[in-house]
């Protein structure tokens, strides 16, 4: 990146409150496309992954004209959902131990006994979360205290061991807590883990409110 490559998307006087990532990690921008929209033609826009005829403007995606779907942890969520407040549901549900109400689905007896959730999500916060520009990480948006969480970057080892050295950790407990793995796996995840953006990734959200990371990973 050289001094004149914007870092983020409020660099360009587009911020977005969920969405803080460098631009560098944000796949499917182009700065001089076409809004299939609104029609406003060598202006900068988004395409959201999986969405084959829709690519937004700014304008258009921040006053929620682009009706893309958000893949989150708990569960898709479109504008049908946003609007009833809850994720399409999940089989690994977050118990109202951790302050999620969840909203079961019908029992299906060809499930073999599966059950699924959805969560209840402030409606104002699903309907930011889907006037947020999201990557190909987004497939898996993670949420903490009741809201969706906010994109940080696709971070390797260095970024993980500054982060370790502000909050007075180890890398291996940060990483583990925030993506949520056993010690085996955040010992080997560590191993390979390069600059993040190689054949191994993690993608790193930051709480709004506690400011606790969280994330996911995988492997292309």
């Amino acid at each position: 990146m050289t001094a004149d490559t914007p870092h983020n998307f409020a660099d360009l006087g587009m911020p977005f409150p969920l969405f803080e990532a460098p631009v560098v990690d944000a796949t499917g921008f182009d700065q001089k496309g076409d809004c299939t929209v609104c029609g406003a033609r060598r202006c900068a826009v988004f395409k959201a992954r999986g969405e084959v005829d829709v690519v937004a403007c700014y304008a258009c995606l921040r006053a929620g004209r682009a009706p893309w779907t958000k893949f989150t942890e708990f569960g898709f969520v479109d504008a049908e959902h946003a609007a009833q407040g809850i994720t399409h549901g999940t089989n690994s549900p977050p118990w109202p131990a951790l302050g999620y109400d969840v909203v079961p689905h019908p029992e299906n007896p060809a499930s073999s006994g599966e059950r699924w959730y959805s969560v209840r999500i402030a409606r104002e916060h699903l309907e930011e979360l889907l006037r947020t520009y999201s990557t190909w990480q987004g497939e898996s948006w993670r949420f903490c205290c009741h809201q969706p969480a906010i994109f940080i970057g696709c971070w390797g080892i260095e970024r993980w061991t500054d982060a370790a050295r502000e909050r007075g950790v180890e890398v291996a407990e940060l990483i583990g807590e925030a993506l949520d793995l056993r010690p085996k796996e955040t010992s080997e995840l560590c191993t390979w883990l390069g600059d993040g953006r190689g054949s191994l990734s993690t993608y790193v959200f930051r709480c709004a409110s506690c400011r606790r990371l969280r994330g996911h990973h995988d492997a292309t």
